[in-house]
């Protein structure tokens, strides 16, 4: 009679437990981030960007190299840019495309290698031209990059044809 008590009472205990473990928030309809990834997925494409430049012409830091300042389109109570990009053009064309966060905004916030100076190209053959709200690098054998100032994508064009693209689900993934 108490060994039925015993198994009894540890089923009990199994099945309390059990329950326990069962998660609330199992399927993807009960889940706020769902729901808020289906919101943003049923907008409009122009209307889901994240990031963006702001106006005006990127800064060259020195020869080759711009700084791009990515803000964030929720975030509006903030005046500084949230995330530290910069635009380097090297004499093979290369296109190298760093993303940092702001280190104002976050403490000890990671930063990434550098290639050293020295084998950037001239300064005179990467000025914007002027189209408000993209930044058009011609880096010469029908090359260009482009930098969409309302979405943070970057284009790689090669007689005319876009060849590769950063940033396409504007998500920085």
């Amino acid at each position: 009679m108490s060994s039925k008590r015993f198994l009894l009472s540890l089923l009990m205990i199994v099945g309390v437990s059990a329950q326990d473990l069962v998660n609330p928030h199992r399927t993807c309809s009960e889940n706020g981030f769902c729901n808020r990834f289906r919101d943003w997925a049923r907008l409009p494409i122009d209307k889901r960007g994240i990031y963006y430049v702001p106006d005006g012409k990127l800064p060259a830091i020195c020869t080759g190299v711009y700084k791009v300042p990515v803000k964030s389109s929720r975030i509006t109570k903030l005046d500084e840019p949230i995330l530290e990009a910069e635009l380097h053009f090297y004499s093979d064309n290369t296109v190298r495309f760093t993303v940092d966060e702001n280190s104002k905004l976050v403490e000890n916030g990671r930063k990434r290698y550098r290639i050293p100076s020295g084998d950037v190209i001239q300064d005179s053959q990467l000025q914007p031209h002027g189209d408000g709200r993209k930044s058009t690098f011609d880096l010469g054998d029908s090359t260009l990059v482009q930098l969409d100032h309302d979405t943070v994508v970057l284009a790689l064009i090669v007689d005319g044809r876009v060849v590769q693209t950063l940033n396409e689900k504007q998500m920085f993934e």
